[in-house]
């Protein structure tokens, strides 16, 4: 196989919205040049990437949702400028005659020529298919939906013209490769990482990982470089002294897992199995091979002192059995369960106790709590039919769930913090969006800054005063509200916010079929050194 592209190609890394700034300071502690960065919704495109580039990203980005790379554009609205625009395509690059693929059309802005997504994916077929049978004189790489050795994009805008992108990884990056029982509904993983950088327990300032480091291991020869590697990605001090992180409703444990692969020093790309690159037709084995020995050299042993001094910190409590055996067997996928700390409990006051019994840590420094779906006891659904089958009477989302049980468990948790956490300690609080900001500090007792929400469709609804007051009337206009979450952080002393979209993430009903899209409202913590970017402070 040959080991370098023909030419650079752009590589776009997208994510959940709302996480594009935390992406960005990922890219740059990795040793990415800031010029190289372009950050828009949902995604940030990096220039000119070689090989070795891509697979650092792939491998290493913990916010990224998905990784592309675009390799040009393809006019749709006439076949004769399609067929001439693929010669253009160094298709040799990531797609070969003996390779399997698909095509999937992710955005289409519809025009006079293409209504239809599926369309517009035939029409790119037919492209590649006349260039590698009258232009290369091969057979065509043949389509496979079900298991395609490569996955292609396109994004078609107004002008009928197509952006052509190739799937790196293959399958999602955020879906994690230790997860045992993935379908279990649970915080998305990237959602995770960003929150734990936005409350400080992760840190941009210390790069665990970066991609010069592992270029000069690339350039020289590896086997003695390795050797010489600073492993130590925080100092000793802190290291050994990881804050301890407990989960009062901790679901099938991704919070937690997410924090210790963190503290462990283990990337997500450990977990993989294959990724689509290691298909294409130019792939470097050799420097993929060196970061997984990289990746080794950087982890923390099992054995030393520093493995030890994490153990028993990252402390999960939960009712459900199904989801605490998945918590324990990805816990195990993932090499980090004898770090781990799971207690089932039927009421959250024996869940702590057992979890205090069974902690090695003196002091809890961060408390998540994500909050279940809890609906009105007097609720009953109405599932009354009319003559022709359609259902009548349907009760609105505001009904079903119940904010008295919310403020009485709010009220529950800050006895919690106050009774087993120091007054410094910071606290995670997910909920549903209908608990305003008032009547969570009323029943949390504790005050919140100011923040954002979105709706399912995108609309920003401020609830400061000092924002526009066209928001009360996007509340009424937004159809469905109760379906969004919000993310609060509190702490003693400052509060800030991104001021950008925010991210979602989907949950599912535990007491039926329904699913919900859950959009977030994020308030989180201030760190010891402020970050850059577009951040608004607002001090306590």
């Amino acid at each position: 196989m040959l080991k370098v592209w023909n030419r650079p190609y752009n590589v776009i890394l997208k994510c959940l919205r709302g996480l594009e700034h935390n992406l960005f300071n990922e890219l740059q502690s990795f040793g990415f040049d800031r010029d190289q960065l372009i950050k828009a919704n949902s995604k940030i495109t990096v220039n000119s990437c070689n090989l070795k580039q891509l697979y650092f990203l792939s491998y290493f980005s913990r916010l990224a949702s998905s990784i592309y790379f675009e390799v040009g554009k393809l006019p749709l609205f006439e076949k004769g400028a399609l067929f001439n625009s693929c010669q253009s395509i160094t298709w040799s690059d990531f797609l070969g005659s003996n390779n399997s693929y698909m095509i999937n059309c992710d955005s289409l802005i519809t025009n006079s020529y293409i209504k239809s997504k599926k369309y517009a994916c035939q029409l790119v077929k037919d492209g590649i298919n006349n260039h590698f049978s009258n232009n290369l004189n091969l057979e065509p790489p043949r389509v496979n939906f079900s298991q395609p050795e490569v996955k292609l994009e396109i994004d078609v805008d107004k002008d009928c013209i197509a952006t052509l992108l190739v799937d790196s990884s293959g399958s999602r990056i955020s879906s994690r490769g230790y997860r045992f029982k993935p379908n279990i509904g649970d915080i998305d993983p990237t959602m995770a990482c960003s929150i734990l950088y936005d409350v400080g327990y992760s840190s941009f300032s210390n790069p665990q990982f970066s991609f010069p480091e592992y270029e000069q291991v690339c350039n020289s020869d590896g086997s003695h470089k390795l050797n010489k590697l600073d492993t130590n990605s925080l100092s000793e001090s802190e290291s050994l002294n990881r804050n301890s992180i407990v989960d009062l409703f901790s679901g099938s444990g991704v919070f937690l897992i997410e924090s210790a692969l963190y503290s462990a020093r283990i990337p997500p790309g450990y977990f993989r199995r294959r990724f689509s690159f290691q298909n294409f037709p130019v792939f470097d084995n050799e420097s993929f091979e060196i970061l997984k020995k990289y990746t080794d050299s950087k982890r923390i042993p099992t054995t030393s002192e520093e493995w030890k001094s994490l153990k028993g910190k990252f402390i999960g409590i939960e009712r459900d059995w199904e989801k605490l055996d998945a918590s324990l067997r990805s816990s195990e996928k993932a090499g980090i369960l004898d770090l781990m700390s799971f207690n089932q409990a039927e009421y959250l006051k024996d869940g702590i106790h057992d979890a205090k019994k069974n902690s090695n840590s003196n002091q809890w420094n961060y408390m998540v709590a994500q909050l279940p779906q809890m609906r009105n006891l007097n609720h009953k659904p109405n599932n009354n039919q009319s003559s022709d089958g359609d259902p009548v009477g349907i009760p609105k989302e505001r009904s079903k769930l119940s904010p008295e049980r919310y403020s009485t468990l709010l009220k529950s948790l800050s006895r919690v913090k106050n009774r087993h956490f120091p007054t410094n300690s910071k606290t995670i609080l997910i909920l549903p969006s209908f608990m305003d900001r008032d009547l969570v500090q009323n029943s949390f007792s504790y005050k919140l800054g100011v923040g954002k929400s979105f709706n399912k469709d995108g609309i920003l609804l401020k609830e400061d005063p000092k924002f526009s007051d066209n928001t009360k009337q996007l509340r009424q206009e937004s159809k469905d509200v109760y379906s969004e979450t919000r993310v609060y952080v509190s702490d003693d002393y400052k509060w800030f916010y991104f001021n950008n979209l925010p991210a979602t993430h989907r949950l599912h009903s535990e007491s039926s079929h329904e699913s919900y899209d859950w959009f977030v409202d994020v308030y989180v913590v201030s760190l010891d050194k402020p970050v850059s970017g577009n951040i608004l402070f607002n001090q306590k």
